[in-house]
């Protein structure tokens, strides 16, 4: 008869760890057997031969032997009186406990890190957590006007914990200390900002330590309230390069190049200047750019007066800066890069162009704007018809949202109009 092996097991019952013995199997063994019937003599005069078969032993792959020694590990485990201690606090724990916190596999006896953590979090942590107070630094305009020191708190160095009652399975130590680290205090800074332009440029600067972002202030009727941020930096434009290429259409519409009812890109000027705009559609401004040639719109924008920043001649796409992006807007509020007429219709449109989440959203004023988003890129520049005074204000942004260039606006406000 053959039969496999029985490996030998190692389990917990009633908090006590015990072993399944091992068993060795057998099987036949084919060579012997077949030697024996070669070798047997067949007898005519009876009808049957007996040949005993030969079997060989299967020796199991765990063996009793090879466990007792985990098995002597766990039972020493469970029944000594393991206590934790913090700054003389003793936490004490039963057989019971210390049982559940064991796994075994094949061979070895460990420690349930999950269980046993759980433990000392419920239990343990409470005695020992400590929160820390923070640090709070009030500072004017980036400078700190007071400060209150924290105080440290305190935590259990779990690491350290879990590495000893590891190690505790195999040792005949009772006691163990909690390990525990100071925890340095955070720092709250409460900054607040003078309604001065020292204030306003501080606040800009601090939103400039985020280089993804960039603003741009002028405040039409008192020209020495500017300022900004990132002013230069070159990065997409989004659909703000709108702002340009509707420039050069109303200046061509001016000088009698084109007609409103012209046709172009299937639409008509005056169309394509409207969904352009108030929709921000691409069609017309990209058949436009291709019509012109980058490179000699570029030309056409150098001799506006627009710095280098700005670019259609781009590999990737239309660049420019928040700098330029307030000189169009100034042009457009002082009608010296726009006729009048072409001024007022601009203006008309802007006010009217459906994208509002960013800074209209973040003034109560009336706000002409022009919004740009592509991939990660949220932009507005806008003039903003404040009762108490109209400015300019532009913000572009890489990875920020809606909500949070309507935020600088109203921060903006708040420090200028307080």
């Amino acid at each position: 008869m053959e039969f496999e092996p029985k490996n030998a097991q190692i389990y917990l019952k009633d908090n006590l760890v015990k072993v399944d013995q091992s068993k060795n199997g057998q099987k036949i063994n084919i060579k012997m057997t077949e030697k024996k019937i070669l070798n047997s003599k067949y007898d005519f005069d009876k009808d049957k031969i007996k040949i005993k078969i030969k079997f060989e032993s299967l020796t199991p792959e765990i063996k009793t032997e090879n466990l007792r020694k985990s098995q002597q590990i766990a039972n020493k485990f469970i029944d000594k009186n393991l206590v934790f201690d913090f700054l003389d606090q003793k936490f004490a724990t039963d057989r019971n406990l210390r049982a559940s916190w064991l796994i075994f596999n094949k061979t070895d006896v460990k420690i349930d890190n999950q269980k046993f953590n759980n433990y000392v979090n419920q239990k343990i942590n409470p005695h020992v957590y400590l929160a820390s107070v923070p640090t709070v630094i009030k500072s004017v305009d980036l400078k700190e006007v007071e400060r209150k020191n924290g105080t440290k708190g305190r935590a259990i160095n779990y690491q350290q914990l879990t590495k000893a009652i590891n190690n505790n399975l195999g040792n005949n130590q009772t006691v163990i200390k909690i390990s525990y680290y100071a925890v340095n205090p955070k720092i709250q800074r409460i900054n607040n900002y003078s309604h001065s332009l020292p204030g306003l440029q501080a606040y800009l600067n601090k939103l400039g330590e985020n280089e993804n972002i960039a603003v741009s202030f002028y405040k039409l009727n008192s020209p020495q309230w500017r300022a900004g941020v990132n002013v230069w930096k070159s990065d997409a434009a989004a659909s703000t390069y709108k702002l340009f290429v509707a420039m050069k259409v109303l200046e061509e519409i001016d000088n009698g190049s084109l007609k409103k009812t012209d046709s172009f890109a299937g639409k008509t000027i005056e169309t394509c200047l409207y969904d352009m705009i108030v929709y921000s559609r691409n069609k017309c401004s990209e058949a436009w750019l291709k019509q012109w040639r980058p490179r000699n719109f570029d030309n056409y924008l150098y001799s506006k007066g627009f710095s280098r920043a700005t670019t259609a001649n781009s590999t990737l796409f239309f660049k420019n800066s928040a700098a330029d992006l307030e000189k169009i807007l100034l042009g457009l509020n002082n009608k010296t890069l726009f006729s009048n007429n072409g001024a007022d219709q601009l203006l008309y449109l802007m006010k009217k162009q459906v994208h509002r989440r960013g800074i209209p959203a973040g003034t109560n004023a009336i706000v002409a704007d022009k919004v740009g988003f592509f991939g990660g890129y949220l932009h507005d520049a806008a003039i903003v018809y404040h009762p108490r005074g109209a400015y300019i204000l532009v913000i572009k942004t890489k990875g920020q949202t809606w909500n949070k260039i309507a935020q600088i606006t109203r921060q903006i406000e708040a420090i200028v109009y307080p």
